[in-house]
């Protein structure tokens, strides 16, 4: 049968359980867009300069702890084989967990518009824009849980071809304020006093078959810019994991996806994929690091329920 879009998915603001929490961000917002800023100068250099410090500065503030950041990543509306239930039930208890944010890290669409996609889009039920119809609701329905944006391989096809950036007027249509990057974002988090500096890109440099975090860990040892690493793109699983760098503990994630049902996959035998899709991470006052792979767990420690 044909998946097709749920209204309920639409975000209900009269009567909505989203928990009321305090969240400043000091950041590059998807509503700006890659405009020149008049204050930078008039030279095109100065322009990029003033816009590349203000993207390595950006900044997400919780007032008080513990705070939870849930990353979310390849959720391919539109595909055949993607699990909607699933992407409807992640993102109602994300939006239900307390004192809470919500980043995305890429490929939100199918969006199969590149010539030697052209076999992948045969196999498709929906057309492009019904994609795009639904990628609207999505990110309506996280509202002002949503923190944090970056684009995938899949969202970007739109910007390459015909140069209009989608996913970053939808971004900027959720609410002002959230961070969007085409390529990788760089943000502080803050924790009442505690920090972490998060690096989220969708695709990594470097892969390896024995270790699905092989891409953050060499981005950490030989940028070493970062606490937090977090990837997608691989559909490997929700999966954590530590690494030493130097004299440094530093955190690298891998997050899963919703197409669960993948003919590209079972045709180049791809191993299987653990069974989680998205990745919390609980940060409390104390700098101390909680790794859920459970959504739903995330929320009932976050609501003191264990």
């Amino acid at each position: 049968e044909c998946p097709r879009y749920d209204r309920r998915l639409a975000l209900q603001h009269e009567g909505s359980r989203i928990a009321r929490q305090a969240v400043e961000i000091r950041a590059v917002d998807a509503g700006e867009g890659f405009q020149p800023i008049q204050r930078a100068g008039g030279t095109i250099w100065g322009r990029k300069a003033e816009l590349r410090e203000r993207q390595s500065s950006q900044e997400i503030q919780f007032s008080n702890g513990p705070a939870c950041i849930v990353f979310i990543s390849d959720l391919h509306l539109g595909g055949s084989g993607t699990n909607y239930p699933r992407i409807r039930r992640d993102i109602e208890i994300a939006r239900e967990i307390p004192n809470a944010g919500v980043f995305l890290v890429g490929d939100l669409v199918d969006n199969f518009v590149i010539q030697k996609l052209a076999e992948a889009r045969h196999e498709s039920r929906l057309a492009i824009s019904d994609e795009w119809v639904m990628a609207e609701h999505v990110m309506s329905m996280l509202g002002p849980k949503l923190v944090a944006c970056v684009a995938g391989n899949h969202d970007e096809w739109s910007r390459r071809l015909g140069g209009v950036d989608v996913l970053r007027s939808l971004t900027a249509r959720v609410r002002k304020g959230v961070i969007y990057d085409t390529d990788e974002a760089i943000v502080t988090i803050r924790v009442g006093d505690a920090s972490w500096r998060v690096r989220a890109r969708h695709k990594w440099l470097g892969s390896s078959i024995y270790n699905a975090i092989h891409g953050q860990g060499r981005a950490a040892r030989w940028d070493n810019n970062a606490d937090i690493y977090v990837g997608g793109h691989t559909h490997r699983g929700a999966l954590y994991g530590t690494l030493n760098v130097g004299d440094r503990l530093v955190h690298g994630i891998q997050l899963g996806a919703y197409k669960e049902i993948d003919a590209y996959q079972r045709r180049e035998g791809f191993s299987m994929a653990a069974p989680d899709a998205a990745m919390a991470l609980i940060l409390t006052e104390r700098r101390r690091v909680i790794p859920c792979d459970s959504l739903e767990e995330a929320r009932r420690v976050m609501e003191g329920r264990l």
